[in-house]
């Protein structure tokens, strides 16, 4: 009896062990001789984006930290577009026009810790400046008016250049009321 019980944990050991093999196998989308159905980026299968079927408007344009495409919309200017995406020019086949794009890493480039210039939002006045123990994306500001609510426009700053700037930095204040701004 001992004997028996001992098989037939072994049996159900190996029924678990394959049907978690299988389980991962399909999900992982790969069945040995499949061939991927949209596109191949660094050896990982996507699905293929088509303007087609964007929302209207929108058309397909890689990503420019994976590469992969997906739909995003027109852009006229900065504002048009969400934090962490830049209004740029993108060319297509049929000619070149102005598109929301993902920013590289997929952050927002504001209030975020940063080596340069090019990991902040710098087409909405965000720059790498040095901050407490390392450098952030800080806005630059002329007045504290340009700042948040709450915020003061600090001078002392240098930028990449080398040119003083101000940056908006938390005040002493909770509101633009109390601030005398």
């Amino acid at each position: 009896m001992q004997h028996s019980l001992s098989r037939l944990a072994s049996s159900l050991k190996f029924t678990a062990l394959a049907a978690f093999a299988s389980a991962v196998g399909l999900a992982s989308g790969c069945s040995g001789d499949d061939q991927c159905a949209g596109i191949e980026i660094d050896g990982q299968c996507y699905a293929e984006c088509k303007d087609d079927q964007c929302v209207e408007g929108n058309r397909c344009v890689p990503d420019v930290t994976t590469k992969v495409p997906s739909c995003v919309p027109p852009c006229g200017i900065q504002d048009d577009c969400d934090v962490g995406t830049n209004c740029v020019d993108v060319n297509f086949p049929d000619g070149r026009a102005r598109y929301c794009v993902a920013m590289l890493g997929g952050k927002s480039g504001q209030d975020e810790a940063c080596a340069s210039d090019k990991d902040c939002d710098t087409r909405r006045g965000w720059q790498c400046l040095p901050s407490g123990d390392g450098k952030r994306c800080l806005h630059t500001c002329e007045a504290h008016s340009t700042c948040q609510e709450g915020e003061l426009c600090t001078t002392g700053f240098a930028n990449e250049d080398g040119e003083a700037v101000g940056a908006c930095q938390p005040g002493p204040c909770t509101s633009n009321a109390n601030c005398n701004i």
